[in-house]
This record gives C-alpha cells, structure tokens and sequence, in this order.
C-alpha cells in the first residue's frame, strides 16, 4: 500500500524543477521553498501531520504547484485520508495533463485506489463481524427469530464464511424449516469442515424426514408420527383426521363464520348460536402435517400436563404427584385405566396391509354420558358406519343406533342415523323408533357451505296403556294417547316420567358422531324437528 522511501524520495525531488518554472518574486520564491524544504524533511523523519502543515502553507504562498499538489496527495495517503488526497491528485491531472511525471501520477493513483479498496474491505469485515457476533449473542439468548435475521445481513456480506453457514443451518433446524438447514449445511459441507462425517450425518437423518414430513401426518395431541391415510392415532385414539376435500368440518380458517340454527315441526327458531372451529386457524392437514419441531412441542406440553411417554407415545399422567390415567399399549392403545375411580375404557383396532390402524370400537364420553362405539370400514379405509349404544343418564334407558354414511367427492355427503330403546315396565314397556337424515352441501371449490340434521321420524308405541302414577303422568303428557298406535314425538319430544320439579326426557342424542362432523354432534332439545349449520367465508 505505501511507497518505499527511495521511490517517496525520488518523486519529492523530481518534481522540484517545477518550482523555478513559474519564476515567482525572489521574497515568494524563499519563503515557498522554505516551507516545501521542511516538508521534505519531516516527511522523510516520518511525521507526516506537520509535513502536510508545511505543504499547505507552501501551497498558500503558491498555488496550485504540481509538485506541492503530487506530494501533498502523498502525504494524505499516509495519513489515510484517501478522498483528499484523491482530490488532490485529480487537481494535478485537470492542471498538468501533459506532465512528464505522468507515471509516477498514475503509480499514486494506483495506491491511493488500493488503499481506498483496503479500507472498504477492513469496514466490510467489521460489519460482518458485527452482525455475525449480534447473530451468535441473540441465539444465546434465545431470539432465535432475531439472531436469523442478523446472520440473514451477515450473509449479505460473506455469503461463504463456514461458522456462519453452519450457525444458519442449526437455526433453521431448530426453528422447524428443514429445507432451509440441509441447504445451509451443504453449503458448510463444501467448505471440508473438520466435522464434515457429523453432518452428513445430519443431512441424513433430515433429508430422511423432508420426506416424512412429505408423505407422513402427526397426531396433534401427543405426537405420534402416523402414515397418510391413518384416520386415528393408535397411540391415543384422538382422531379422525379426514383430509379429503378443500375443508373438513372440523376445521375453518380465521375469517369463517359458522352458525347453527334449530327450528321445530312448524319452522319457529328454537335455537340459533355461533360457533366456533374446533381447530381455528388452519385445515386439518395443516393441523396434521409432520413437524418435528411441532412434535417436540407437543412432547413438552403434554410432559407439562403430567404425561410420561414411552415408546413413542403417553402412558401414564399424574397430578400433583399422584397417578390418575395408566395407559395401556404395545403397538397401539388397548385400554385406559381411570386409576382413583377404577374405572377400564378398552379398545378394539386392527391394522391394515399397508400399515395403518383402524379403530373399530372405543368407549366415549361427553359430559356425564358415556357412549359404547363401533365402526364399519370399506376398502378405502374410510367409515362407513357406526353403531352406538349407551344407557342414558336420566331415563336409564339402553338405548342403540346405527348411522350408514355416503360419500362424495369432498367426503361424506349424506347420512341416515336410525335408533330407539324398550321402555322400562314402569312407563309401560315402550318401544321407541326413530330416524334422522343428514345432509352436507359443498361449493364449487370444495369448501362446506351446509349441512344439517332433519328428524325423519320420532315415535313411541305402548303394547297397553301406561300403568300407575308415571302412566298417568304420561298419558297426561300425550292425552291421545292410545295403546298400540304410535305417538309423533316430534312436536314435544320424549316425556319418561316425573320426579319432583323434575321432568324425565329421552333426547336424540347424536352427540357420539363425532367422526361425521363436531358441529352436528349434539343432543337434540325436546321439539327440536330440523338442525342447519351454515358456513360463510370472507371470500364470498
């Protein structure tokens, strides 16, 4: 960067026969050359600061003298002050453009051009230094997000530097985006890293799971990895997960409305609310893609909660220390122990030829009503019936229903539920028939736009009438009532009996067909003839 003293020497020197060129007065003349002598020499003792002093006041006394304008440029070279002393020589080359010296003008222009390229390198480097050191202090912290954005900058810089590479890579590993990390780490692998077989090895196991994550879904409640197609999670039943179609029922994004109405036999709204998605936000296949960074996520709430995991999935939970559920399972969930109550829920599954677990009966309860389960599948996998029974908690009727499902091209389109039960021989020992049909309507794109519940039929049917102080309340209740002809329940629903102020009604509880959709799933109120869900999006 800087010149040697002889070449320093040779081109103070050389220029001095340009100071007799212009024959300044002889007072001019001395006092230029004293102060152009004592710049040579503090130049040449190397203190550059009062050489330029001395240029300058030799450059006021006479200006614009080639040999003052060269080595002043020089001197500012040396002080690092490289746009003045640029300036400095373009002001020679305006004013002496025929100059014999033109070389030793170009020689400097070369230095000062080197030296002004050094300087931009070296604030270069410490901007890079900079922000890869704020990158590595944020990821300690734990601002991942934040420490991604200065290595992002830093990159901008020294897109090839190893450390960096290799910090970007675990980045974007632990915050979940695995394409993102290989790409970094093939990049750090280019460089011969000493840790080169570490990862590759690395590079294995994600590259293996971009294609899980590809061709594979996740439970989102305890984290099981299952292969598309699974319905159910077989490590804890949580399920079904229908990802055919633009939208399943069970999930709706942020700006979908959906509202449920319920009207009797005469159209009068009994009831009418909004509802909210059961998983809001995102689609169901969304809600299950694979993720190992969700996965672990998973892991530690479930952890936080009480569960131990083993296996692969939960097998027991406690709280405050105390045991509470102990799961039973190999390779798929048999049974749940209710460990204070001593209650056993079992379950019963099979698994197909390609893998994947089918449930085919379950235990379920909602509220204080438990529910016994079975299911039906055709070839596909997909269910095509289910079969309920459950003794209801008011009335202690057993009651049963099955419900037949069709599909269509966005999953299932219609179904028809029939059920009843035989009343006790208190109320007479009734029979009970009933029937629902259930619609699902889809627009053009695929999204569900209705659905609805209609009770076909809902009758009860006395071989006599109704003996004793219930029989009286009954036939109270149905005053036409008329032994071996049916009653129409629909308009006032099923009366069961009368203890105190309270009054005994047997619903229609469809609240076991989850699997069909969460927003039909319910217990239909007494006098409760027609359900319709309704969905509208932002887009229309």
């Amino acid at each position: 960067m800087n010149l040697p003293r002889t070449a320093i020497l040779i081109v103070l020197f050389s220029l001095t026969p340009y100071l007799c060129a212009q024959s300044p007065p002889a007072n001019v003349h001395e006092e230029f050359g004293t102060a152009f002598d004592f710049a040579r020499r503090f130049f040449e003792a190397g203190n550059f600061a009062a050489a330029l002093t001395f240029f300058e006041n030799a450059d006021t006394v006479s200006r614009d003298q080639p040999a003052v304008l060269f080595n002043t440029a020089l001197v500012l070279m040396k002080l690092e002050r490289h746009d003045q002393a640029q300036q400095r020589l373009d002001r020679f080359q305006q004013l002496y453009p025929q100059s014999q010296h033109a070389e030793r003008v170009k020689m400097l222009q070369r230095e000062i051009q080197f030296a002004i390229e050094v300087r931009k390198r070296a604030r270069h480097d410490e901007d890079y230094r900079l922000l890869f050191n704020r990158g590595r202090l944020l990821n300690d912290k734990g601002t991942r997000h934040e420490a991604l954005e200065a290595f992002k900058q830093a990159e901008q810089l020294n897109p090839a530097d190893p450390p960096l590479l290799f910090n970007m890579g675990a980045l974007y590993e632990a915050e979940g985006d695995v394409e993102r990390a290989v790409s970094f780490y093939r990049r750090y692998i280019a460089t011969t890293p000493p840790n080169r077989n570490e990862i590759e090895q690395k590079l294995f196991d994600l590259e293996n799971e971009i294609v899980e994550k590809r061709t594979r879904i996740m439970c989102p409640f305890c984290g099981e990895k299952l292969p598309v197609g699974a319905r159910w999670c077989h490590r804890c039943w949580h399920g079904p997960y229908e990802l055919d179609g633009a939208l399943n029922a069970r999930a709706c994004g942020t700006e979908t409305t959906v509202t449920r109405t319920a009207t009797d036999v005469a159209g009068k709204v009994r009831e009418n609310e909004t509802l909210a998605c059961l998983y809001p936000g995102a689609s169901v296949r969304e809600l299950v893609q694979y993720d190992s960074r969700r996965q672990r996520a998973l892991w530690k709430q479930r952890e936080e909660e009480g569960w131990t995991r083993a296996g692969g999935g939960p097998v027991s939970r406690a709280r405050n220390g105390i045991p509470e559920i102990r799961l039973q399972q190999a390779t798929h969930l048999a049974e749940v122990e209710l460990l204070p109550a001593g209650e056993v829920y079992r379950f019963d599954a099979h698994q197909t030829t390609d893998g994947i677990w089918l449930l085919d009966a379950e235990p379920f309860a909602v509220a204080d009503q438990r529910f016994d389960k079975r299911y039906v599948y055709d070839a596909e996998g997909r269910v095509i019936a289910e079969h309920v029974t459950y003794e209801s908690v008011q009335c202690r009727h057993t009651v049963a229903y099955a419900a037949a499902y069709t599909y269509g091209d966005y999953g299932i389109a219609s179904a028809v539920v029939r059920g009843g039960y035989e009343g006790s021989k208190t109320e007479g020992t009734p029979a009970v028939q009933w029937e629902a049909t259930i619609s699902r309507q889809f627009d053009s794109v695929g999204r569900l736009a209705n659905e609805q519940v209609q009770v076909a039929a809902h009758q009860k049917t006395w071989p006599v009438k109704p003996p004793g102080a219930i029989g009286a309340q009954i036939r109270k209740t149905y005053p036409g009532l008329k032994a071996k002809r049916p009653i129409d329940l629909r308009p006032a629903g099923d009366f069961c009996g009368q203890w105190g102020a309270e009054r005994g009604m047997e619903p229609i509880d469809l609240r076991a067909l989850y699997t069909l959709s969460p927003a039909l799933a319910i217990r239909l109120n007494p006098g409760v003839f027609k359900v319709v869900v309704n969905y509208r999006y932002a887009s229309d």
